[in-house]
C-alpha cells in the first residue's frame, strides 16, 4: 500500500478544490460517452518552454521562439500517432493549426476534419492516449553548464509533426477536448476550458509522481529491513566467536 505524506496531501487537496467545480462542468462540454465531434477540437501544448526534459541521456530545453521559423515557413506539419508516418491523420493543410506564446507551443486539431475524430476523442476521454511528443530537426542549439550538469537549449527547430501519445518527454505537453460552443477554436486561446484541461493533466501528473517517489521509498525501505535481518551478531561481525572464553 502506498501513503502519501500529509504535505502532499494538503497540496493535492487544496488543487482538488480549485478546479473540481470547472472539471464537473467540462465533463459537461466534454460529453464524454458520446461519439459525436462536431464542434470539438484538441486542444493544448505541444512543447513547453524553458522547462528541463531527458532526451537520448542529455538535458534539453526547448526556448521561446524557436520554432519560429518552421512555423512561418509554409511547409505541411503532420498531426500522428505514436510518431509513426504510417498515422498521419492530418496536418497544417487542413485541420491543424499551431499558435506560439510565451509558455509553450500550442496546437490544435478540428475533430470534425479528420476521419478519427471519433477515436481520437475517445482516447483523450479515457486517458489512454493525452499526452503530446513533437518530432523535430534541430538546426540551432548550445550547450551550458548549469550546475554540474550539461543543458542543451534548443534556440532553433525545425518542427516536422506533433504526436498524440500514451507519455512524452515533456511532462507539461498535453491534448484535451474543447467545445467551440464554450470558447473560439483559435490555436493557444486560454479560454476556461483550456486552462481547466492543462490543470487537470498537471494534477494527474502530481499524483503519479507522488505514487512513484512513495513506491520507491517503500521498496528501498523493504530492501534495508532485508538487510537489517541478514545483519550478524555484533560479537560475530568483531571477529569474536559467541562460545569464545568458554
Amino acid at each position: 500500500m502506498i501513503d502519501i505524506d500529509a504535505a502532499d496531501m494538503r497540496v493535492i487537496d487544496r488543487m482538488n478544490r480549485r478546479y473540481g467545480s470547472i472539471l464537473n462542468r467540462m465533463r459537461v462540454w466534454r460529453e464524454p460517452a458520446s461519439e459525436a465531434v462536431t464542434g470539438l477540437a484538441l486542444d493544448g501544448y505541444g512543447i513547453v518552454y524553458d522547462e528541463p526534459l531527458i532526451y537520448d541521456d542529455e538535458i534539453w530545453v526547448f526556448e521561446a521562439g524557436c520554432f519560429s521559423d518552421s512555423l512561418k515557413s509554409g511547409q505541411a506539419i503532420y498531426f500522428q500517432l505514436d510518431h509513426d508516418d504510417k498515422q498521419r491523420l492530418a496536418s497544417t493543410r487542413d485541420a491543424v493549426s499551431f499558435a506560439d506564446n510565451e509558455i509553450g507551443l500550442a496546437f490544435r486539431l478540428d475533430l470534425s476534419e479528420v476521419e478519427r475524430g471519433a477515436e481520437l476523442k475517445r482516447m483523450v476521454d479515457t486517458d489512454r492516449r493525452a499526452a503530446i511528443s513533437v518530432g523535430i530537426r534541430n538546426e540551432e542549439t548550445r550547450v551550458q553548464t548549469i550546475g554540474k550538469h550539461p543543458v542543451r537549449f534548443i534556440t532553433r527547430a525545425d518542427l516536422i509533426e506533433v504526436s498524440l501519445v500514451g507519455a512524452g518527454k515533456c511532462a507539461n505537453a498535453f491534448a484535451g477536448i474543447v467545445n467551440a460552443g464554450f470558447e473560439t477554436l483559435e490555436p493557444g486561446k486560454k479560454g476556461v476550458m483550456f486552462t481547466a484541461n492543462f490543470a487537470e493533466h498537471k494534477l494527474k501528473r502530481m499524483k503519479k509522481s507522488i505514487a512513484e517517489r512513495n513506491a520507491a521509498v517503500d521498496s528501498i525501505s523493504a530492501k534495508l529491513d532485508r538487510m537489517e535481518g541478514k545483519r550478524p551478531i555484533a560479537s560475530v561481525e568483531a571477529g569474536v566467536r559467541p562460545d569464545a572464553g568458554r
